[in-house]
């Protein structure tokens, strides 16, 4: 049996200012590089559950008479059921401006604190038996595709997995999912959308069975002859409710903060036979 297990610390240094996101674009989505702290932060906004009533959104509304309080984070006017953001600096609006520091907050950070490997092998008389897996703890994802399930567009349809049926309607008042949004993108990150993405990770078994020898000799055609199963990406032990904690960003820096993936990892099994003759 072999045990690892390891922890990657960084810290970003000697830099004039934070380096801050740009929503919707290419490069640190999402993301924010502060001085003294990790690379993989993620950054955006807290929300406080969703609007229940036009009530609710007319007493927010009334908080600045210079700013409707967090219009444009759809497009349009803010309608019972979408994402209430928190006011972070107490000026009676949400900033959501491009770049724009005034309520945006570190929501969590994608590097691990851990992370490491389980691997074994035991054998007994013919047969092999060999298992690896590896292990992640303590780190948060973005999974972008997730929150994109709130939102329709009639050519591009968004709303395809089971988790927009939580959506908060009418008949549905208390849900702490968002309505669902007709041609309106609401592209903001938020800790709507971040998640715990610790795992552990079955990665292969392997089985093989070599022929007794006491059968070779009577064969009298081969010296050897071993017949092996296995099973690639075998299962995978976590809360993270995206198809894979261990997704990661074609952005280099963004890296492991965000997750746009919808389709699952596959699962594969093989056979074989090793002959000498």
């Amino acid at each position: 049996m072999t045990f690892n297990i390891y922890k990657n610390k960084n810290k970003v240094t000697n830099i004039d200012a934070d380096y801050v996101s740009v929503p919707g674009m290419s490069v640190l989505t999402s993301t924010v590089i502060k001085e003294g702290e990790s690379l993989g932060l993620i950054y955006g906004f807290e929300t406080d559950g969703v609007f229940r009533t036009q009530q609710e959104i007319d007493y927010y509304e009334s908080l600045n008479p210079d700013h409707s309080y967090q219009e444009g984070t759809t497009g349009k006017n803010t309608i019972p059921g979408d994402l209430k953001y928190v006011d972070q600096n107490g000026d009676g609006w949400v900033n959501i401006a491009t770049n724009a520091k005034d309520d945006r907050v570190v929501l969590g950070c994608s590097r691990p604190d851990f992370e490491g490997g389980l691997s074994t092998r035991l054998s007994w008389k013919g047969l092999t038996l060999s298992i690896q897996s590896s292990f992640a703890f303590g780190h948060e994802k973005y999974w972008q595709a997730g929150t994109r399930q709130f939102q329709f567009n009639a050519s591009e349809p968004l709303n395809v997995l089971d988790i927009a049926l939580k959506r908060w309607t009418p008949e549905n008042p208390d849900s702490n999912y968002p309505a669902m949004r007709l041609n309106n993108y609401a592209n903001e990150v938020t800790d709507f959308g971040v998640y715990d993405a610790s795992y552990w990770k079955i990665q292969n078994i392997n089985l093989d069975y070599r022929l007794p020898q006491s059968v070779l000799d009577k064969l009298k055609v081969f010296n050897n002859v071993i017949l092996s199963i296995s099973a690639n990406n075998v299962y995978t032990f976590t809360d993270y409710p995206g198809p894979s904690p261990e997704s990661f960003s074609s952005d280099m820096i963004e890296g492991g903060s965000i997750d746009y993936s919808t389709y699952p990892q596959t699962r594969s099994f093989n056979f074989g036979i090793k002959v000498t003759l």
